[in-house]
């Protein structure tokens, strides 16, 4: 599964997000991504590109966001 990052600066150009716990800003090779959950999928790993760092240490905010968006977001 694939949690995409899109790129605060052009997702603030399509849309505007609502601060929340289910989208968090991250920073990535200096530019602020935001986790979109929303749009998770499953690709085979060959599709995927250049490995550029790593979210590990930000992991608890990663389950935040997927547990808000799993279990909570319907209450």
């Amino acid at each position: 599964m694939v949690v995409p990052l899109v790129s605060a600066e052009i997702l603030g150009r399509v849309a505007q997000l609502p601060a929340s716990p289910v989208n968090p800003v991250f920073e990535v090779e200096g530019r602020s991504v935001v986790l979109n959950p929303l749009e998770i999928v499953s690709v085979p790993v060959v599709a995927l590109g250049e490995h550029v760092g790593s979210l590990a240490a930000q992991g608890d905010v990663v389950v935040a966001a997927l547990d808000e968006l799993f279990s909570r977001a319907w209450n």
